[in-house]
């Protein structure tokens, strides 16, 4: 059965009517868990490895390959890739790592916009992208997109609407961001650098960075099961080596949860939780909370015993260090 679609000059509508098939519909990952059909977010450190990873991506698709990282490709043959960077001699630098490693007959671009990207910087680069029939869209990095500081939320959104542009036409983006530099008590940030705005627009994140001599990708978001993986360390070349088999994250977190408690209630055998509780304390871990009471302690709250900043201390020596 053939899908009702319409498209008008500022909007377009998709009716649900009983028996219609999903066949016009793209899948939710061009790369099964990796890139996501509309917006992927990949981000980290300086020098983690992003550029690295988006130069594989881009060869991976403009070749035609069936799998990246071990992972299907949903596509039915190469792509056609665009790779917008807005780094001074990031053009250059793209070619230096992925030209010998790109088949002959590869449609992969790289387009250099001028900085400060104007309205009309973005109509060139749609104008491009319709032109070459990009398929696949690669935005190295939202800083050099951001007039403003990364935490102004308007000039975030400003941004994001420009890039979506290339989603709503059916071309999927992934966009390469940076975490802030500074360190806290728990190592370094694992979240985008500035506005929370930059993480609620993709559907599909991927966080990056190096540990014991892997580099390690985490992956969440909507549509998919959060899961990490190991890669071999990035030496320069479009290629990886997938070291680890998938992790679930969410087991991971439900288990960090439970040390949480077990810390806590050891902190402070007076302690007593009930679902509530259990779900506040799912909520500051990022687990799934019990499917029922867990008796004998809060690690937050209880009638009139509050948990001390002394027991939260305690908690967390018990603990251990966090993964």
């Amino acid at each position: 059965m053939t899908n009702y679609r319409w498209r008008g000059q500022y909007i377009s509508s998709t009716k649900i009517t009983p028996g219609d098939t999903l066949e016009d519909d793209p899948p939710p990952f061009l790369v099964e868990g990796i890139v996501h059909s509309t917006m992927t977010l990949i981000y980290g450190q300086t020098l983690a490895g992003k550029s690295t990873i988006a130069g594989a991506l881009a060869v991976a698709l403009a070749n035609g390959e069936t799998e990246f990282l071990g992972h299907g490709v949903n596509a039915d043959g190469p792509l056609t890739v665009g790779i917008i960077t807005g780094d001074p001699g990031g053009a250059a630098e793209y070619r230096r790592r992925i030209h010998a490693y790109v088949k002959p007959d590869a449609e992969l671009y790289i387009d250099s916009p001028d900085r400060p990207a104007l309205a009309e910087t973005w109509d060139e680069l749609y104008e491009v992208c319709d032109e070459r029939s990009y398929q696949a869209v690669i935005v190295d990095n939202l800083s050099n997109f951001v007039d403003k500081s990364l935490s102004d939320d308007d000039e975030i959104r400003r941004v994001y609407i420009n890039i979506e542009r290339f989603c709503r036409e059916g071309i999927p983006v992934t966009l390469l961001a940076h975490t802030s530099e500074k360190w806290g008590e728990r190592g370094p940030s694992r979240l985008p650098m500035g506005s929370s705005q930059i993480r609620f627009g993709p559907r599909w994140w991927c966080y990056a960075y190096r540990t014991k001599g892997d580099l390690v990708v985490e992956f969440d978001g909507n549509e998919g099961t959060p899961y990490q993986m190991r890669l071999s360390e990035p030496d320069g070349k479009p290629r990886f080596e997938v070291r680890s088999d998938v992790i679930d994250l969410g087991a991971k977190r439900r288990e960090r949860g439970q040390r949480y408690l077990i810390g806590a209630k050891m902190a402070n055998p007076f302690l007593s939780v009930d679902p509530q509780d259990a779900k506040a304390l799912a909520q500051r871990t990022h687990t799934v909370p019990p499917a029922g009471p867990v008796p004998g302690y809060n690690p937050f709250t209880s009638p009139g015993m509050p948990l001390s900043g002394l027991d939260l201390k305690a908690a967390a020596t018990l603990i251990g260090p966090q993964d």
